[in-house]
């Protein structure tokens, strides 16, 4: 698992070439890794339409964090727990620098999509979404201030099986 070394504004679609909301997030995280060489199947840490982004993921656990043997997350149900560790760590397994927002859309694992600059469709300043930051675990995927969708922040990379 890792967050991406680059940044993004909230419409996904525009930067991953053809996918749309949720999906253009999971493109945007296998562009990373394989720009990388990482290889696997990577979807990111971000609400669907309809579903929150733990419910989006397949139980690949545990969940590593990238460079490193942290095991951030054991088990699919501890994603409501929150990861061991900050998850400060890029595709590369570098620590990141810079900006520490990451897109999420959603204040809790399995809980309902919240704010996500309109499935992430759009990058206007009139919208905004939930972010959370690589600088402390416990608000890893909402640190309670949104923030507005033509901003950029990072986004979090799960490996998928």
């Amino acid at each position: 698992m890792f967050v991406t070394d680059s940044t993004f504004h909230g419409n996904f679609g525009a930067q991953a070439g053809g996918f749309l909301g949720a999906a253009a997030a999971d493109k945007l995280c296998a562009n990373a890794a394989s720009f990388a060489g990482v290889q696997g199947a990577f979807k990111a840490w971000a609400s669907g339409a309809s579903e929150s982004p733990g419910n989006r993921l397949n139980d690949s656990s545990p969940w590593v964090l990238m460079g490193t043997s942290q095991v951030l997350f054991a088990t699919k149900s501890s994603l409501t727990l929150g990861p061991t560790v900050a998850i400060n760590r890029n595709e590369r397994g570098f620590v990141v620098s810079g900006s520490t927002a990451v897109w999420t859309g959603a204040t809790g694992a399995f809980v309902a999509p919240a704010a996500n600059c309109t499935g992430w469709t759009t990058n206007q300043s009139g919208t905004s979404a939930v972010v959370g930051t690589v600088s402390n675990g416990t608000m890893w995927t909402s640190t309670g201030t949104p923030q507005v969708c033509n901003l950029t922040a990072r986004l979090y990379c799960f490996e998928q099986q």
